[in-house]
Parts: C-alpha cells; sequence; structure tokens
C-alpha cells in the first residue's frame, strides 16, 4: 500500500517511512571511517570521511556527521556492524547524535535480532522494530542497505587509491 511518497506496510496498521529518509551509513575499514548520506536508498547526497589513528570510533563518528552541513537533515544512522570490530556504543551513539541508531550485521552477533526477510541481523535505539524492517525496506535493493553497500564501496576505493590497505 503506498501513499504520498511514503511506504506503508503491515497490511492491517499504517506504520509510514517516507522514501526520502535521510539516513547516515557508516562503515570503517582501518584507518578509513566513512560516512555516506542517502536519500531513502536511491539518492547520494553527501560524502563525509576521516582518517583515525586512534580513539573511539563511536566518538570520532559522532564527530564526523555532527561536523557536516547534512547533520540537521539526517533521520536515521546506519553503522555497518562487521566493520567495527571494537563494538558499538549503542546508547552513546544514540544520547550523542540524537537520531536512530541501527546497526546493520551480517553474521549473528550477541543480543541482535535476526530478520529473515532481509538475512540480516540487527541492533537499534530509538525505534522500533517495525520501523526498522520500513527502513529497510526502502533502502535494501540486495544483499545490504544501500548507505551501507556503497559506504563499503567508497572506503575500499579510497584506501586502495591512497595505498593505505
Amino acid at each position: 500500500m503506498l501513499s504520498l511518497g511514503c511506504l506503508s506496510i503491515f497490511g492491517g496498521f499504517s506504520l509510514k517511512v517516507k522514501f526520502e529518509s535521510r539516513i547516515a551509513g557508516f562503515t570503517y575499514l582501518d584507518p578509513l571511517l566513512l560516512c555516506v548520506v542517502f536519500r531513502g536508498g536511491l539518492f547520494l547526497d553527501g560524502v563525509l570521511s576521516m582518517i583515525v589513528s586512534d580513539g573511539d570510533l563511536s566518538l570520532r563518528a559522532v564527530e564526523l556527521l555532527k561536523s557536516s552541513t547534512h547533520f540537521q537533515q539526517v533521520n536515521y544512522a546506519m553503522f555497518d556492524g562487521s566493520s567495527w570490530s571494537g563494538g558499538l556504543d549503542l546508547d552513546f551513539l544514540y544520547e550523542s547524535l540524537g537520531k536512530p541508531i541501527i546497526v546493520v550485521y551480517e553474521c549473528e552477533e550477541s543480543n541482535s535480532i535476526f530478520l529473515s526477510k532481509f538475512n540480516l541481523y540487527v541492533k537499534f535505539r530509538g525505534v522500533s522494530l517495525s520501523r526498522v524492517e520500513a527502513l529497510l525496506d526502502i533502502s535494501t535493493f540486495n544483499l545490504l542497505p544501500e548507505p551501507l553497500r556503497v559506504a563499503r564501496l567508497l572506503a575500499l576505493s579510497l584506501l586502495d587509491a591512497l595505498s593505505f590497505s
């Protein structure tokens, strides 16, 4: 059921997520922290990056997004859980950014929820499971949500070009 540029799922009740919700997709490939800002899963609005030599990656992610002109427009922050070796502090991220946080894993992670429709595991703060599923519906076309897939591709390309890998 589609209406007024929103996605309505789950037949009986109306849960709407805008097709063009801004999603900040983060990935970390040592030493590069990269964030892409997407409108839904279709339009790339911006790319942010930072070289991280030491320190708390969660704090660096907050600094990267908050220092961006995209920060006020972002509705959700999505993290590639597979790339954060030290783990993510979801509570810190949610409190610091004031945005719903979604961490996506391709393999099982402790306390993660398996979403069979997407064959992914997720953890989240500041958002309901049904809203996470609706957001994944509008941003996932293949195996990963587009913001994370593109963030990975750009990070790998940058690392290759800069000879960090």
